[in-house]
């Protein structure tokens, strides 16, 4: 901070703007999963749950990996099993 001065509240920005997407990956694996397990309402449930959660409005725009592992072990967690049910 030292070194860019004003610029680096931009950057710190930025990179904030950067971890928003990995949340947004997860509601939409969410929403697929439990659209396949239970139907629509089910996945408006799960969407809403995911959204409005305080984990994911406190933690999905932190630089902290808590919120965007979560999002990623749940999408890899999703095609494993899209994997298996589909042999």
């Amino acid at each position: 901070m030292w070194v860019n001065g004003y610029r680096s509240l931009w950057l710190t920005t930025y990179g904030r703007w950067a971890c928003i997407p990995f949340c947004v990956i997860g509601m939409v694996v969410c929403c697929l999963w439990t659209r396949e397990l239970y139907g629509n309402w089910g996945s408006i449930l799960a969407i809403t749950l995911w959204a409005f959660s305080p984990t994911m409005i406190a933690h999905g725009s932190f630089f902290t990996p808590d919120a965007h592992a979560a999002s990623m072990g749940l999408l890899a967690v999703f095609l494993y099993w899209r994997w298996l049910t589909a042999r």
